[in-house]
């Protein structure tokens, strides 16, 4: 696996203006998000900074008048907010995705009325996915029945992330009496569905990744829609989601690399043994900040390689296409993981006692990360790798992979 050549890179590059008006909102992230993450503040004013940017409609269609953008546009940006608070990182993931689900199985008219809702009233897409019940993340228990005209629906969901204030939300949902997987779209003023504020994990604290309990709720016929074949050979829909994820890392691995440099800059102190008197001047500080930046770079061109060979794959669909993208995006994950682990630790070694102080908040980048990468393990992501690296087989095409 290569780079790739200079038309792909351009007809994939995601414009300017997105950018900056990512990061001009990433810069205002940052103020405030280690005390939203002590208080567990559920970030409503930040998101509406993203609303009202426009950044919501990034994946509708310019018929409808979003942006258009592809998804590589929407990791990019997950990328950029991340850097300025993860939690709302995460929660504009959830978003786009239930964007591009609303674009690949809603049926017109309601695909374009909800778009169109997206952008003009700023409406945030939320997710009612997984569960805490069953064998396997896959053996849903929530089931939907005919009723009527339309269908009721009852189980209880959790890691709904972003589900505090969104407008609409994507719901898996087993058909009674088969095997039949639906996705079931629907606002939150729906009769029987009720939010639950519970999310109390270590890390990504502000995501309201909670529970959701639906009893007897009733649902439009148009609004249950098939899951669709997710899985064809040539299927990004796994791979772009897991390139999501690892954005998400790369966001939170370049907040702890600035953090570690600002506080090593201007409030740690040199070691009595050291025989300087700035830290940034001990060659020790140096010699690990210099290793803490050479990971930051690793996991930073190995992102850029996964975004570059997923839009390749994009433009050229295929088995083959998809299943390099898929390594390579593996290779991302993981290795924004473990090394972006090492540093958010790395931070405290390089400032000391005093960078432990709680009205820092540098521990969140470590917690956050944590807590993301446990979505899947990593050790099956080198599996994969060592798989296609050594038997040439291409990774099987599911939601993780």
């Amino acid at each position: 696996m290569g780079t790739i050549d200079p038309d792909t890179a351009a007809r994939i590059a995601t414009p300017p203006a997105i950018l900056e008006t990512a990061r001009a909102i990433a810069e205002r992230l940052r103020e405030g998000a280690a005390e939203r993450d002590r208080e567990r503040i559920y970030p409503h004013e930040q998101l509406g900074w993203i609303a009202e940017s426009g950044l919501l409609g990034l994946l509708v269609p310019t018929e409808h008048g979003g942006h258009g953008g592809t998804y590589m546009d929407a990791v990019r940006v997950v990328e950029i907010l991340s850097e300025g608070d993860s939690c709302v990182g995460q929660i504009f993931h959830v978003h786009n995705t239930g964007v591009e689900l609303c674009q690949q199985v809603v049926p017109e008219p309601l695909r374009s009325a909800w778009h169109e809702r997206t952008v003009r009233d700023g409406l945030r897409w939320s997710n009612a996915y997984s569960e805490l019940a069953g064998k396997t993340i896959f053996n849903w228990q929530v089931r939907i029945a005919p009723d009527g005209d339309g269908f009721v629906l009852n189980g209880d969901k959790f890691y709904c992330t972003g589900s505090l204030g969104a407008g609409v939300f994507y719901v898996t949902a087993v058909l009674e009496g088969t095997e039949d997987v639906k996705l079931v779209f629907l606002e939150p003023t729906t009769e029987g569905m009720e939010i639950v504020d519970d999310w109390d994990g270590m890390g990504q604290r502000c995501t309201g990744s909670g529970t959701i309990r639906f009893r007897n709720a009733r649902v439009a016929a148009e609004q249950v829609c098939s899951l669709g074949d997710t899985t064809p050979p040539e299927s990004l829909f796994g791979p772009l989601g897991q390139l999501s994820f690892s954005a998400i890392h790369m966001g939170i691995v370049r907040a702890a690399a600035r953090d570690a440099q600002e506080y090593a800059s201007t409030r740690a102190r040199a070691w009595v043994h050291s025989g300087v008197d700035r830290a940034v001047d001990d060659p020790i500080v140096s010699l690990r900040f210099g290793e803490l930046r050479v990971l930051v770079s690793a996991c930073e061109a190995l992102q850029e390689r996964a975004i570059d060979l997923m839009g390749w794959s994009w433009l050229n669909p295929s088995a083959e296409s998809r299943g390099i993208a898929s390594v390579a995006t593996s290779e991302a994950k993981a290795f924004t993981t473990e090394a972006g682990l090492k540093v958010c630790e790395m931070l405290y070694q390089l400032c000391g006692s005093s960078a432990t102080l709680a009205k820092y908040g540098y521990d969140r980048h470590w917690r956050n990360l944590r807590t993301m990468s446990l979505h899947d393990p990593a050790d099956y992501k080198y599996k994969l790798i060592g798989d296609y690296y050594l038997t040439g087989n291409l990774p099987p095409v599911t939601a993780y992979t």
